[in-house]
């Protein structure tokens, strides 16, 4: 957020990620400069590093690093709420931020899931966006000027390097025919923005 906020360059840069950043242009914090209606963040989890360790997978955690405590969903990351409003508080208290803030990507992914009588029981992803909108909430009601939340994803879709194993979607793809059909999560989430009231059980 360095570039972006404070029109600097990070002040650290681990070796493995010179390689790859982009040579910065006499006029780029110029550009940088120019003000900004709001900041889109993407919000999953948090990830815990130290000196030692570095997962290139940095969404997962393997076994063994794995924090005492943690909640560790079967996608192998760490269900971890707080990481909206920690993130929200970090660029109000540390980068000054005082424009809107919207959580332009919040999500869980399911590499097992399965439909039982032509319907899909989502009830971890219905767990972990309400734990998620309840962190924003809490956000908000410290002060914190979230304007909005986005669900990733409406659809299953094609996932990167996880391809069609990882489903995100409110609503199954069969990726045979593209059929679709509403998970438990979407009709709960339908039922959100329909009352603007959050229930924690489907």
């Amino acid at each position: 957020m360095s570039p972006l906020l404070r029109l600097e360059p990070p002040s650290t840069c681990p070796p493995r990620r010179r390689r790859t950043d982009p040579t910065v242009q006499p006029d780029d914090f110029a550009l940088a400069a120019e003000p900004i209606d709001f900041l889109g963040v993407n919000v999953y989890s948090r990830v815990v590093v130290d000196a030692q360790n570095f997962n290139p997978y940095w969404w997962t955690t393997p076994e063994e690093n794995r924090l005492p405590g943690g909640n560790y969903l079967a996608n192998g990351q760490e269900f971890h709420p707080g990481a909206v409003s920690d993130a929200a508080r970090l660029l109000r208290t540390e980068y000054g931020l005082t424009i809107p803030l919207y959580v332009t990507e919040n999500g869980y992914a399911d590499r097992a899931e399965t439909m039982v009588d032509g319907r899909v029981h989502d009830a971890d992803r219905i767990a972990y966006l309400a734990g998620f909108l309840q962190e924003a909430l809490r956000a908000a009601a410290d002060g914190v000027d979230i304007r909005g939340y986005y669900v990733w994803s409406l659809l299953d879709n094609y996932e990167w390097t996880a391809a069609y194993t990882a489903r995100f979607g409110l609503i199954r793809v069969d990726t045979a025919d593209m059929a679709r059909v509403w998970k438990d999560s979407a009709s709960w989430f339908q039922r959100l923005c329909a009352t603007r009231t959050l229930t924690f059980e489907e």
